[in-house]
């Protein structure tokens, strides 16, 4: 797929991969991918297993539309593209709601967002929840018109009807695979949109602080869940979403070099971590153990903030 890029954008008498001035030029490139999008769904129907392969790439054919045409082609293309693909695979349209559409919808929001230069720890953030939006959307469609419900199918295989706890544990794990397939979808559409673009995006420290401090304070909330203080019912998407913050930000105390005095405060602070969830641990409640475990992202999130601090006084 992404060989096929290149040979578009290599193909200078199409010149199809550029920045479209014209109604037809839009809508010829929008064109072209809706129907691209429509053979990818059509082998994803015959061919079920393949969803979750084609599922990093479809994204980017929706993210190079998106960053090549006039913005207010981009709903159309959604709405055009999603209608498509669902006609299409009409005998088979579980797989189509799943992973065909909220990809159009991702990508076209990252090629929105790239060229608005959004920082990408919050352009990642959104999509990721628009995703799981759709997906949850998706969920409750394929039970409207199956009449099948597969949460129930799962609970029911793994005994799990007793537990209180699926359906949250449910939407986490929805959650986690968004974040999850959104990383990877960055990943690839970056590799492929910088070889087509040389626009950079400059992260200023205060989006960097203020992503930091999200995962701070959500992972404080998660800790205080974890000892019993406050109630734990939301405390996987809590954590889950801290999660995410605070990994996006290691890079920034490992891509140079910091102050050695910074790398032994994440040290101590992650000993100090592993104490604290020895003395609180409880077996009993896996869900309160499990906010516990928020001291190691929470102490990382911390040590984050206080380098990019030192290093903006140090300029």
């Amino acid at each position: 797929m992404i060989y096929l890029f290149w040979l578009l954008e290599d193909n200078r008498n199409m010149q199809l991969l550029k920045r479209q001035e014209t109604p037809t030029g839009n809508i010829a490139l929008l064109g072209i991918f809706s129907a691209i999008l429509a053979v990818f769904s059509l082998i994803i129907a015959f061919v079920p297993f393949t969803s979750i392969a084609f599922g990093l790439f479809l994204p980017l054919i929706s993210a190079v539309a998106a960053y090549y045409v006039q913005k207010k082609y981009i709903p159309l293309y959604m709405v055009g593209a999603s209608l498509i693909c669902i006609g299409v695979t009409f005998f088979n349209i579980g797989d189509t709601l799943f992973f065909v559409i909220p990809s159009i919808f991702s990508g076209s929001l990252f090629g929105f967002m790239r060229a608005k230069k959004i920082l990408p720890q919050f352009n990642i953030f959104i999509i990721s929840l628009v995703q799981f939006i759709l997906h949850v959307i998706a969920y409750y469609l394929l039970i409207a018109i199956t009449g099948i419900d597969m949460l129930n199918v799962v609970v029911s295989l793994l005994n799990l009807n007793s537990s209180k706890d699926y359906m949250i544990l449910f939407i986490s794990a929805l959650l986690s695979l968004s974040f999850g397939e959104t990383g990877l979808n960055y990943l690839i559409i970056e590799g492929v949109l910088e070889k087509f673009s040389i626009e950079t995006i400059k992260e200023g420290p205060i989006a960097r602080m203020v992503s930091a401090s999200i995962a701070f304070i959500l992972g404080l909330v998660s800790i205080l869940m974890g000892i019993g203080i406050i109630s734990s019912q939301a405390m996987p998407i809590i954590f889950v979403i801290m999660l995410y913050f605070s990994i996006s930000g290691t890079d920034y105390l490992f891509s140079k070099i910091r102050p050695v005095w910074i790398y032994v405060l994440l040290g101590f602070l992650m000993i100090a971590s592993l104490f604290f969830v020895a003395i609180f641990y409880q077996n009993e409640n896996p869900i309160n153990s499990l906010g516990l475990l928020a001291c190691f992202p929470v102490s990382l999130s911390l040590v984050t903030f206080v380098s990019i601090l030192e290093n903006k006084m140090a300029q």
